[in-house]
Parts: structure tokens; sequence; C-alpha cells
């Protein structure tokens, strides 16, 4: 039986696939196949929350104007993910830091006019990470007029973003929690200073949907969108289409930055975006005028071996027994599939990468300590124990400013910090 059987009334599954369809149509997501589970949870509990008692009563509502806004919101919040973190991507920093600035610097001299557009923003690591660079890296830009507008589909996201405090698992990517002129200590909490707040303006905003905030034209058009690890949630033609409209919102040499996995040529070929380096779209110009990227294309995550510890370190391999392994891949790849089944809400799948990737690297802390938050999600108590306890005795070896292996500038004292703040909660035994 699944999961959802207990609550879809006398209609059945008719009543289910057309929430699904009213969510789908709403938002442009893809709940189908590996997001199912997630999306039959989000149901389950907006039946509860609403009290409709069954799938059928619930479809009701749904279909009710006066209802709907505050019932899909309720759902929405329950299938977005808000897996983010302050630099994420390291190389699409650099290729924004190195190229894209300066770029639309030059092309911009006349006008001093900046404007930034985050597009998926959660809880605002990557725009304020943006107001950030360009705060730090090119400070006579406090002359020009520059805006960054952060958008997600998400109000919850939206409203933390808009408070700007953050836990040390926001800061994996980067040590930039450390610097006063950005940020400050609050209780347990990191919170971004003042000026950087006011910097970046957020506002709820559907891009399946809703009207795009600006549109082509002159001035008013934007100098670099990023639409990062967004794309991976929503249907195809949702994809192409928002894309087109990104494309008609940026000025002429503008930039679009897309994750690594969503740079599909069937998804921007229509919309007259000519690809350059590191994710990056740009408009209106040849193929000639791409960017020349030899000294930022091999500037992304390395591949590490892995520390060499000692032998006298007992780590408890049980929980690789009895795991069925594909053709032997590099674990980082594994790492990498673990964090993405974990963004679509399969928690099945990422628990089986990351034991694929320890089985590869078994002394790599980082994936013990992903495998143990996944393992307390699941409600498995002792196997998170086992999985935190064995990143807590890999990392604790290691120099505190030792990059971990896969972390992508996460050091090891950082994720020391990560887990005493787990085991000061009561989460850890």
């Amino acid at each position: 039986m699944n999961a959802a059987e207990d609550i879809r009334g006398p209609a059945g599954r008719a009543e289910w696939e057309k929430i699904r369809g009213a969510v789908e149509s709403s938002t442009g997501m893809n709940l189908g196949d590996d997001r199912s589970s997630r999306f039959d949870h989000a149901v389950q509990d907006l039946v509860r929350a609403s009290g409709s008692g069954s799938a059928d009563l619930l479809s009701g509502l749904i279909a009710d104007e006066t209802r709907r806004p505050g019932l899909m919101g309720h759902l929405v919040r329950n299938l977005t993910v808000g897996e983010t973190y302050f630099f994420r991507g390291a190389d699409h920093f650099q290729a924004i830091r190195e190229h894209v600035i300066p770029d639309r610097i030059a092309a911009r001299g006349n006008d001093r006019t900046l404007r930034i557009w985050s597009a998926g923003c959660a809880t605002g690591e990557e725009p304020y990470s943006l107001a950030i660079l360009l705060d730090r890296d090119f400070p006579h830009l406090a002359d020009w007029n520059v805006e960054i507008l952060a958008t997600d589909l998400n109000a919850d996201f939206i409203a933390r973003a808009v408070n700007g405090r953050y836990r040390h698992w926001s800061f994996r990517g980067s040590e930039i929690a450390s610097d006063t002129r950005y940020f400050h200590p609050v209780g347990e909490l990191i919170e971004l200073d003042a000026r950087l707040r006011k910097s970046v303006r957020f506002m709820v905003h559907n891009l399946a949907v809703d009207p795009f905030p600006r549109f082509a034209g002159g001035d008013d058009a934007f100098d670099l969108i990023l639409f990062r690890n967004v794309a991976i949630y929503l249907r195809s033609d949702v994809i192409r289409a928002i894309i087109a409209r990104f494309a008609g919102c940026l000025s002429p040499g503008g930039y679009l930055l897309l994750g690594e996995s969503e740079l599909r040529e069937d998804l921007y070929a229509a919309s007259g975006l000519v690809r350059a380096p590191q994710g990056l779209l740009k408009k209106g110009v040849k193929k000639g005028d791409i960017l020349q990227h030899s000294n930022i294309e091999n500037n992304g995550v390395t591949d590490f071996a892995g520390p060499q510890l000692s032998n006298s370190r007992d780590i408890n391999v049980a929980m690789l027994e009895n795991v069925p392994l594909p053709a032997p891949a590099p674990a980082k790849d594994d790492l990498s599939l673990a964090l993405e089944a974990d963004g679509r809400g399969d928690l099945g799948a990422a628990t089986l990468h990351l034991r694929r990737a320890l089985y590869l690297q078994p002394r790599a802390p980082l994936p013990w300590f992903l495998l143990g938050t996944i393992e307390t999600r699941l409600g498995r108590t002792q196997d998170a124990d086992r999985a935190f306890r064995n990143a807590r005795e890999l990392t604790e070896t290691l120099h505190p400013a030792e990059q971990l292996p896969y972390g992508e500038g996460l050091t090891a004292g950082a994720l020391v910090r990560l887990v005493g703040e787990l085991l000061h909660a009561g989460a850890l035994s």
C-alpha cells in the first residue's frame, strides 16, 4: 500500500493526481518519478494541517480561489529544497570575479549601473555572497548604482534570507564567517552585517507564472542572472520558457549562469544565448567573442585521494555491508550524486550513494557526516550516531586548517565545530 492511501478518500487516485496537476501547473515543478514520494508526504502533511481529512476534500479546498494561495504555499514549503551555502561553487564565483564583473564594468562605464538577479535564491546565501564579492573585490562600485535582486518561490526561505542569520553549516564552503567586516556572532548563529543585508532586495516570485521583475531594454536590463540548481526540479518545457524569458531580460553582452548539470544545449539553444565557460551563457555575442577561459577551466574542485590516517583508528564499516556496488567510480562522483538525490528528496538514493563513496574512501570524513545527517532525518538514530562518531574521529586527526576531501573548501576545524553543535543540541550520544 502506498503511504498516502489512508488519506486518499473514496475518490482515489484521481483526486490525488488532480492535486499533483494543480501544483505542477502553478509551479512548473516535475513531481513525478523520483519526486513522487516527497509529493506524497507534502500532501499528507497538508491534509493534516488543513483539517480536510482526505485528499479528495483537500482537492476541493484547493479549487476554492480564496483558499488556494495559502494551501499551495504550504505545499511549496514542503516541496522546495533550501540546500545552499556561502560562495557555493568556487569556480562560478571565480568566473564572476575575474571575468563577468570586469566585463560588465567596462560595458556600463557610461551609466555606472550594475544589475544582478539571483533567481531561486533559497535562504539568501547566494545573493549575499555576491554582495560580499562586490564590496570586497570592487570597492569603486560604491559610487555606482548597484542592484542585487533575489527571488524565490518559498516565502519562508525569503523571510529567513531577510533576517540574515545563519548556522555554521551555511559557511562550509569558505571561511568568510570569520571576516568581521561582514559577520558577527549572535548566540549560536552568525549574522550578516546590516549594511550588506540592505544591499539585496528580496521578493517572493514564481518563475513559472509571475511577470518577470524586469524586461528587455536599455538601462532596465540585467547584467547577470544566476539560475543555479533550480532547473533540476522543473519540467523541461518550463525550463526552456524561463531561460528564454531570462534572455529577454539581459542587457546586450549580459550573462546567465546555470548549474553545471543544467547546462544542456536543448534548454537554451532557442534563446539566442551563446555558451561561455563555467556554466555561463552570454547574450548578443558571436562565437569568436566568447570569453577566453584557459585560465579558469581547470580551477574547479580537485579530486583528493583522502588523508592518510593512523591504522590505530578503528573505523566502523558495518554500515557498508551488503551494499550493491557498480563499476568503480571516483568517490566524489557518488558524493555529488548523493547531494543531488538529497536535494530532490530521495533519501534512499542519497544514502546508497554515500555508502558507495565510503566504500571507495572509508576514511573521508565528509561522507560520514552527510550520511549521519540523512540517517537522523530517517529516524535511524543508532546508524546516525555511528556515522557522526566516525566523522568526528577522522576529522580530529587532521589539522584544523586542512581542507577536507570533497568539501569545496570546508576545513577540518569547521566540521569539528558542526559536530560539536549537534552534540551540544543533544542530537548525538
